[in-house]
């Protein structure tokens, strides 16, 4: 979900209070007040504060985690944005309506669990097992269900997170956190749609790094964009009105079906599909028909722009010196996705395609 506008809450001021104390207050005010749109009964007792970033521009970004009668849910998590002078001008994020008629007694005791979670994992009986967490789970796709959570060590290239149905013990959710190639994954685009998606996985936090196309380079170090090579990359300006000096962030997740910005959904799909497309059609491996990185998705002030990576030039809808390939690469976008049409500047942050926001 995500709300967007010049001020959605001013800025709380108090002198007796810290930057951050005030910065934290600002964005309870607006929590309370949009409580009725999250469908969050109680934010201030819902909604925890994890953690507070600011970014090199000025802008604040307090990150809350969800619970649920003291349980934390998972995966859920809630961003709300301040600009330089403290006011609340963007909030996103993944989460869950506050959940109704939800127990929270598990049937299933810790030891019971334990042994679900060693059966769950490919050579478990060896493996060390840490303590289990008793969570409410919440994917985006599914009914919420009180779960136990555990991480279950078999090597140093196997350690797994293991989901166990604190009722029924069935298995929930099982991968292993320790990769070396793609996971698979998906999330909710712009129109709604559930896409499959490929991401990267490093030390439990997922990225938007497609890896799994013959571009890739094996050699190279992911997630990071300037050591991924031949990989589709996705990253956010977080919505920065500057086009001269900006900051680049990385679109993670705790889940890999769990994303809160659709826009990069819609990207990391699109540009997916694009490439399998020309390879399939043209013979065409990327950009440069050698297995180039393809781009990444940049919403910057009004205006979506996409850039293209390394000896190409910058690309912008409505420049002239648009390089050929890229202009190819998003003409087979539109078409692919949409049927037709052209790439379009929109209000409110983001670009259009026809009648239909991207």
């Amino acid at each position: 979900m995500q709300i967007k506008g010049k001020m959605l809450q001013p800025a709380v001021l108090d002198a007796a209070k810290s930057q951050e104390d005030r910065d934290e207050k600002t964005a309870r005010a607006f929590l309370r007040a949009y409580r009725h749109l999250l469908r969050l009964k109680d934010p201030d007792r819902e909604l925890k504060l994890s953690r507070l970033d600011r970014d090199d521009l000025g802008r604040r970004h307090l990150r809350f985690s969800q619970m649920y009668r003291g349980l934390p849910v998972w995966p859920a998590e809630l961003i709300v944005q301040l600009d330089t002078k403290g006011h609340v001008d963007l909030m996103s994020g993944a989460y869950v309506p506050t959940p109704r008629k939800l127990t929270t007694r598990p049937v299933l005791d810790v030891e019971a669990a334990t042994a679900r979670a060693l059966k769950a994992v490919p050579g478990g009986n060896d493996a060390e097992v840490s303590d289990p967490t008793l969570i409410i789970y919440a994917p985006m796709d599914r009914p919420r269900r009180l779960a136990w959570k555990l991480e279950v060590n078999v090597s140093i290239v196997s350690c797994w997170l293991v989901v166990i149905d604190a009722l029924n013990g069935s298995t929930l959710n099982a991968y292993n956190q320790v990769r070396e190639a793609n996971v698979a994954g998906s999330g909710v685009d712009l129109f709604g749609i559930t896409r499959q998606l490929h991401v990267w996985e490093e030390g439990g936090t997922f990225y938007m790094v497609d890896t799994s196309k013959p571009m890739f380079d094996p050699s190279s170090n992911p997630p990071n964009s300037s050591t991924t090579r031949g990989g589709i990359v996705i990253l956010d300006a977080r919505n920065q009105g500057s086009e001269d000096k900006f900051s680049m962030f990385p679109v993670t997740s705790a889940s890999p079906t769990s994303w809160d910005a659709p826009d990069a959904v819609s990207a990391a799909f699109g540009l997916s599909q694009t490439y399998d497309y020309y390879l399939e059609r043209h013979g065409r491996n990327s950009l440069n028909g050698q297995g180039e990185r393809v781009g990444d998705q940049q919403p910057i002030g009004n205006r979506l722009r996409i850039r293209l990576h390394r000896k190409l030039p910058r690309w912008k809808h409505g420049d002239a010196d648009c390089h050929p390939i890229g202009r190819l690469l998003l003409r087979g976008l539109e078409r692919r996705l949409y049927g037709g049409g052209h790439l379009l500047h929109g209000n409110g942050g983001r670009g259009q395609i026809g009648d239909r926001h991207l």
